[in-house]
């Protein structure tokens, strides 16, 4: 029996098995051939139904074994991060305050307990949120968060102990860190890790034995040595300084003379320094914008845009190319108000500031 073309569609009728039935229906002993209404009106959208019934089931049973399979496959992954406890080794790592943990390209990392920052390094996604989360961020709890390709980040245990858990590729460095002698300086404090760097570079005395005043106004004086020290302490040749009121018995006193002499600090048109005055927000990021370009001889272009700061206007026009340059880098972030260009710099944001800004030399 040849296929009919009806309205479109190509009958083959042996083939659903309806021939006999549409005889029945549609035509008689005597004239086997259905009429064209029975086909139109009722043998076609029939089979038509029973055929988009069928594949409904058979994709629906597609679909429903893949998310099967997805679902196991997503369960094996995740318990892999259960298969070790050795540092070094990806698996569930029982931490203790001080280490650090490095995660590779590709890699995720979840805190199970403790607290866990991230020290630096490239870009690090909360997968749980789908935000960027930032240098110094404290990682939440049971959030997986993912490294960016061709990066790597570390993290470091703030708490007394913690746990977590690699999903990847990654390393445990265990510390040998002595604790700080700061009372005033916790682990859970988000400067902690900065203050720790400085502190173990040299940069940074404590304001006592045992105190290193975080919030505490960074003065000019100070800052200058902070930039000497990061230098290496260069030799600095002659005794006196440009300056009447920086005598050669100060502390200061050569870091000026060698901050002066390479055009990182100036002093005022009376003739003085004013070491003891406090270094503001603005004036930090112009001096860590000119220790890059003119002492360390960076390639630094002050490409970023401070638009996105709701007081970007109240940045004094000598300051813009610095605090542009230090946005876009990183080192300066903003506060919950803005920039605050003319605030006070206090010794823990300088300090957080010298930490990002020794990863670019």
């Amino acid at each position: 029996m040849k296929a009919r073309k009806i309205g479109g569609v190509i009958l083959a009728l042996l083939l659903f098995g309806g021939c006999a039935a549409a005889m029945a229906a549609g035509g008689s002993a005597s004239d086997p051939l259905v009429s064209k209404s029975y086909l139109e009106g009722t043998y076609i959208p029939t089979v038509t139904a029973q055929m988009k019934t069928r594949a409904s089931e058979k994709t629906a049973a597609v679909y429903t074994a893949a998310e099967n399979t997805l679902k196991a496959k997503a369960q094996a992954y995740l318990s892999q991060v259960g298969g070790s406890t050795a540092p070094g080794s990806t698996g569930v790592c029982p931490l203790k305050r001080e280490d650090q943990v490095t995660v590779s390209t590709g890699s995720g990392l979840v805190v199970q307990n403790g607290t866990v920052r991230l020290s630096h390094g490239g870009t690090v996604v909360d997968v749980t949120t789908g935000s960027e989360a930032a240098s110094g961020t404290a990682l939440t709890a049971n959030h997986r968060y993912l490294v960016a390709e061709n990066t790597s980040a570390t993290f470091t245990v703030v708490s007394e102990t913690a746990t977590v858990a690699i999903q990847g590729s990654g390393t445990v460095r265990a510390s040998t860190a002595k604790p700080l002698p700061f009372s005033d300086i916790l682990t859970t404090d988000w400067y902690y890790e900065d203050v720790r760097f400085v502190y173990e570079k040299g940069l940074y005395n404590g304001t006592t034995d045992t105190t290193f005043t975080p919030g505490g106004a960074m003065t000019r004086g100070m800052m200058a040595t902070v930039l000497y020290r990061l230098a290496g302490n260069p030799t600095v040749s002659g005794s006196g300084t440009a300056f009447r009121d920086v005598p050669a018995s100060a502390y200061y006193a050569s870091a000026v003379v060698w901050a002066n002499g390479n055009g990182l600090v100036l002093g005022y048109p009376d003739g003085t320094f004013q070491p003891n005055a406090t270094i503001t927000r603005e004036q930090l990021a112009t001096l860590i914008y000119r220790y890059a370009k003119d002492y360390a001889k960076l390639s630094v272009k002050p490409t970023g845009s401070l638009t996105s700061f709701p007081d970007y206007r109240s940045v004094s026009t000598w300051a813009e190319d610095g605090l542009k340059w230090a946005v876009a880098q990183g080192l300066v972030q903003g506060t919950g108000t803005g920039l605050q260009p003319a605030g006070q710099a206090t010794r823990a944001q300088v300090a957080a500031i010298l930490h990002r800004f020794s990863a670019l030399l």
